[in-house]
């Protein structure tokens, strides 16, 4: 005796309307049917999803999904974002100071620190910062300047030592090295006004002459012996050769010399012992 066919039990769904009009009928509905389609929402759903998720920042919201390379940059941007922050705190602070020292500002007005107060604001940012001061000192200021330069070499004793390292401008070394001995006396390299006398993190306790057109630097020393603000003369003494701040390796002067807001070859300009 043969198996007997399973009957297929098919369904009809009908849609009547509460307002009594005519209702429609959908005929044919087997539960295979039924499966079929709840399968293929279910596909088509998890493949948008899917797309979404590859294809949109929505990726992100998915813990351990980001690879680590993208939340490395992330807190790096952000450290850079809050450095910068910090940077133009500095800045418009240093602003403010230079003012007043070329006579833009009032005494009244002038920020007052001691000058033992540390900042990671280095000598080179502050030059930069002064660029636009350089060709606007008042006339009792340019009376203590040389007017150029460029007309003789050095005549003072800017320190005893050897060049351990020259101006390389490409590898952003913007100055000379000299290898000293400690506590070497350091000469200025011409009148001029001291802009900056302070510590900074990376260079240690540094110095900042304004000549004219000519800024110059001097980094790394063991003490200082001007204050901001103060005139000197060339030659003076204006500080002690050290091995200070992170970026030396042993004692020496690194000196650099800007004009007009540009780094120029100091040996273009001074005589080493």
């Amino acid at each position: 005796m043969a198996k007997e066919k399973k009957k297929i039990v098919s369904y009809t769904i009908a849609l009547i309307p509460e307002d009594g009009t005519e209702s429609r009928a959908f005929s044919g509905i087997t539960r295979r049917k039924i499966i079929f389609i709840a399968v293929s929402l279910l596909v088509l759903g998890s493949l948008l999803a899917s797309l979404l998720i590859v294809f949109t920042p929505l990726r992100l919201l998915i813990p351990g999904y980001a690879q680590p390379e993208y939340w490395r940059q992330l807190e790096q941007n952000q450290r850079q974002l809050d450095s910068l922050s910090v940077r133009v705190l500095q800045l418009d602070y240093y602003n403010h100071k230079l003012k007043l020292l070329l006579g833009a500002l009032p005494e009244s007005s002038a920020v007052q620190s001691k000058s033992s107060q540390k900042t990671s604001l280095t000598p080179q940012e502050v030059g930069r910062a002064v660029k636009g001061y350089v060709m606007k000192q008042t006339p009792t200021i340019q009376a203590t300047l040389l007017a150029e330069p460029d007309a003789m070499l050095f005549a003072g004793s800017l320190v005893q030592g050897r060049l351990s390292q020259g101006f390389a401008p490409e590898r952003s070394h913007y100055g000379i090295d000299i290898a000293t001995a400690l506590n070497e006396p350091i000469g200025a390299f011409a009148d001029g006004t001291a802009l900056f006398a302070d510590w900074t993190d990376d260079y240690g306790w540094s110095i900042i002459l304004q000549h004219g057109g000519y800024t110059t630097f001097y980094k790394h020393c063991s003490k200082i012996l001007v204050r901001e603000g103060e005139s000197v003369r060339r030659g003076q003494t204006i500080g002690l050769t050290g091995n200070t701040g992170l970026e030396s390796s042993g004692p020496h002067l690194h000196f650099e010399l800007w004009k007009n807001g540009i780094p120029v070859n100091p040996l273009d300009y001074i005589i080493l012992n």
